[in-house]
């Protein structure tokens, strides 16, 4: 009989993870027909509750005092030291802020030369202030909204007129404002003693490209390039002379520098012996995994 191949998945080999949804389920196996559990919680589980905001930082505290009793009908005086609380979390109207700066021109008596007013050094030149420009960066660089969603969300739920071009050059207004402190945490790197590194596959307009990171303990730094090759991560990462880098067992980090495999990779290497067919095989995988849980 011919040996039954492991399926490889992004958990037992080097597969990439975003090759598999986010959301997918693992396969369990089946287990025997018995009692089933009911849904929901199972006795003895412990109870999740939400947390009380405390009173003082509440918005708006009402006091409700019963003015007859329940039973007799008689009226009722005092007050509860410890009364039940009970608190209505809601979303306020949402209205923009929205500034006007009045320029007024000013015709010069003596020379007929004309003046206008110039605004303010913090003011931005645009209709997209400071606040609103971070946070549609973030809807499409951190939430990975597209820039017609993002015009959506802004006009439907906040209020603000928007279109999808218009979020185009606010996110390119946010890219230049980022070049400045990307750069300088870039070229930080090299002075770190150890870096997580990887890189992913991703697109750049029409182009394959890959999205570089390299992690330090303090800070991330992101780059983008149009390959994955030795040049791109000393682009990324500049002179790393004497920095241990964590990595994958991908070629372009062998180049003499101090390597330290990645656990994850070695984690799906063991899961992969787990998965064998082979009855020697698994039990190795077991061993390993044992060890290394104990290691963690």
């Amino acid at each position: 009989m011919e040996a039954k191949e492991e399926k490889l998945t992004p958990k037992n080999s080097s597969i990439p993870p975003s090759t598999q949804h986010p959301h997918e389920k693992p396969t369990k196996p089946k287990k025997s027909k018995g009692k089933s559990k009911k849904q929901g919680g199972q006795p003895g589980h412990p109870k999740a509750t939400r947390a009380l905001v405390p009173t003082e930082e509440c918005d708006a505290v009402e006091t409700l005092i019963p003015t007859q009793c329940r039973r007799c009908k008689r009226p009722l005086k005092g007050k509860d030291p410890e009364p039940v609380r009970h608190q209505v979390i809601e979303l306020p109207p949402i209205k923009p802020h929205v500034t006007e700066y009045q320029l007024n021109r000013l015709l010069c008596k003596h020379c007929g030369t004309q003046t206008c007013a110039q605004l303010p050094a913090a003011v931005p030149t645009g209709q997209c202030g400071p606040r609103l420009a971070a946070f549609t960066g973030l809807l499409m660089g951190h939430f990975r909204q597209s820039k017609r969603r993002a015009a959506s969300f802004l006009s439907d739920l906040l209020n603000v007129p928007c279109s999808p071009s218009w979020t185009v050059k606010i996110q390119s207004r946010v890219s230049d404002a980022l070049a400045a402190p990307h750069e300088e945490l870039r070229s930080e790197l090299q002075n770190q003693k150890q870096l997580f590194i990887d890189e992913s596959p991703t697109k750049q307009s029409k182009n394959k490209a890959w999205l570089w990171v390299a992690v330090a303990p303090m800070f991330a730094v992101f780059g983008i390039f149009l390959n994955r090759k030795r040049e791109a991560l000393k682009q990324l990462v500049g002179n790393y002379k004497g920095i241990i880098i964590n990595c994958d067992r991908a070629k372009m980090y062998f180049d003499g520098k101090r390597l330290q495999w990645c656990w994850s990779h070695l984690k799906r290497d063991i899961q992969k012996l787990i998965d064998s067919h082979d009855g020697q095989v698994k039990r190795l995988g077991h061993d390993l995994m044992r060890q290394q849980r104990l290691l963690f």
